[in-house]
């Protein structure tokens, strides 16, 4: 099965479990970074953004992963514009791994883990090596 094919089957899996797994990686998040509160809004539509921007660029790793981690190193940059730490911007991968890895299941689950788990690692080593670019 294609990397591709895995990350979707994986996305249906989380789907299938949270619906929409917005809150309960954000809740996570602002668990783990009582600093992230500072960015919290009375509208969420930011946090839907976030995740739906996120999920699309993990997507991307399935088709092309390099320009799925020149997407990273974009959002990088911005998030440290706007003063969002490098240790929050990678937490929030770790989030998503930790709250929508036990949701996999059937034949396909340890091709599933090990895809996220390879990609989630290419992330944080993306996000190491551009952490101190300007």
């Amino acid at each position: 099965m294609l990397q591709e094919e895995i990350i979707n089957q994986s996305l249906e899996h989380i789907v299938e479990k949270f619906g929409d797994p917005t809150r309960a990686v954000f809740d996570i998040m602002y668990k783990r970074f009582p600093e992230l509160e500072n960015f919290r809004d009375s509208n969420s539509e930011w946090e839907s953004y976030m995740m739906q921007e996120i999920l699309e660029n993990f997507m991307l790793f399935g088709d092309n992963p390099k320009s799925a981690l020149l997407t990273i190193k974009d959002m990088l940059s911005h998030h440290r514009l706007i003063g969002v730490p490098s240790n929050i911007f990678g937490g929030m991968y770790q989030a998503l791994f930790d709250v929508l890895t036990p949701s996999f299941n059937g034949p396909n689950k340890d091709a599933m883990l090990e895809t996220w788990t390879v990609n989630i690692k290419k992330i944080h080593s993306c996000i190491a090596q551009h952490e101190n670019d300007i």
